[in-house]
């Protein structure tokens, strides 16, 4: 059947189209003259389980000025969601979703809510707002904590339908949507934060959010440790391999025979002639002088030539390089950025976003293991002590609990 809501409030209530007949026999049309006028925007969409072949999309029986004029009962998104502009539509969604992604509290999460249950059979992409969600790692977080049904479920969907790349997602990020996580259901409560209640409900959601990636997974953990919660193996895992340092770590990823990179992608893909090349290496080592902070500048310069991988060039001339490379070093890079960097802008991109993709899918097994190392070289720089010591127990304490 053919269904319709309108669009923008979230109070609405969902209305069945009624099919017309011609001498009792049901035609191909449906008809909207039942539809109230001063509803503004409706959408159109079929229901869940239906037959029907059609796209969902927007219809107004009034004017769009007086439709949109009625400004008084509507969110701050669904005013965003409003504009006839599509470039000042986007501009202003992004708006409001800063402002939801750091407020639980926020008018607006009604109106997704409300979406999300009577139109979660609809593809993300149907709306404005979550393919703005999928651009900011942060907003992206905030959703799927506050639609927290069932997380690993709604995150495969952004990665499917979005393509967010939730490897992407920086810890300084985890760690404030945890804070936030907990507030929310503090007040939720009428407890304070550190009530029992309110961290037995909020640690298995929030271990959640890292099931559907191991590096996301670690960071996850790290993130709870750091507030107080029990240490898990797979942290003793990821501490263990911060406290042996940049160093030692990038040899065993690209020296010598035994090496991970012979091991995992080089000795496997032996014979490919075939490899995803756009010079994504490239430009990544130019991202990371921009964007790193002036604070780990000299460390990472400190590791020098040892952070990539480049062989010698398998075609002569000045602009040759080997096309294994993207697939070898942009992992660690993305890895690497993806916490030091201070901006998104790196991969901020259709096209960059594409290009990953196309090289995780080449090998998605070498992808995880050089990303993890692009982390963990990261929280090296940024922190000896991936733990943060909340307690005055430093990195090689640990590690020896751990073996």
């Amino acid at each position: 059947s053919l269904k319709a809501r309108p669009w923008l409030r979230a109070a609405a209530q969902e209305v069945e189209i009624a099919q017309e007949t011609w001498s009792s026999v049901r035609a191909g049309r449906w008809s909207t003259a039942a539809l109230p006028m001063e509803d503004g925007l409706w959408l159109l969409y079929p229901s869940a389980g239906s037959t029907l072949q059609l796209r969902p999309m927007l219809y107004s029986r009034s004017a769009i000025a007086v439709a949109f004029n009625r400004t008084a009962q509507l969110c701050p998104l669904a005013l965003a969601m409003s504009l006839a502009d599509g470039a000042e539509r986007l501009e202003a969604i992004r708006n409001v979703l800063r402002d939801m992604a750091i407020n639980f509290e926020h008018a607006s999460w009604h109106l997704i809510i409300a979406h999300q249950q009577f139109l979660s059979h609809l593809p993300l992409s149907t709306f404005d707002y979550w393919r703005a969600i999928a651009r900011d790692m942060t907003a992206s977080l905030a959703v799927v904590l506050k639609l927290s049904n069932d997380v690993p479920a709604l995150m495969k969907r952004m990665r499917d339908e979005l393509g967010v790349v939730w490897e992407l997602l920086p810890y300084a990020c985890l760690e404030a949507g945890l804070k936030l996580h907990m507030d929310a259901w503090a007040r939720q409560l009428k407890v304070d934060p550190s009530n029992p209640l309110v961290r037995t409900v909020c640690e298995p959601l929030f271990r959640n959010v890292g099931q559907l990636s191991p590096v996301l997974g670690e960071l996850v953990d790290l993130a709870l440790f750091r507030a107080g919660f029990a240490r898990s193996e797979r942290l003793d895992q990821l501490i263990g391999a911060v406290g042996s340092g940049a160093r030692p770590l990038l040899e065993r990823l690209w020296q010598g025979e035994d090496s991970l990179l012979q091991r995992f992608l080089l000795r496997t893909h032996i014979d490919d002639q075939e490899w995803p090349a756009f010079r994504l290496c490239e430009e990544l080592v130019k991202d990371l002088q921009q964007f790193v902070p002036a604070a780990i500048a000299a460390p990472l310069e400190g590791i020098g030539k040892n952070l990539l991988w480049m062989p010698k060039p398998t075609q002569p001339g000045p602009d040759a390089m080997d096309r294994r490379v993207d697939v070898a070093n942009a992992p660690l890079l993305a890895g690497l950025l993806s916490q030091v960097a201070q901006s998104t802008a790196w991969w901020d991109s259709g096209e960059r976003l594409a290009q990953l993709r196309q090289i995780r899918n080449f090998d998605p097994a070498w992808f995880e293991l050089a990303f993890r190392a692009g982390v963990l070289v990261a929280l090296i720089l940024q922190n000896p002590d991936p733990a943060g010591a909340p307690r005055g127990i430093g990195v090689r304490r640990r590690v020896q609990r751990a073996h």
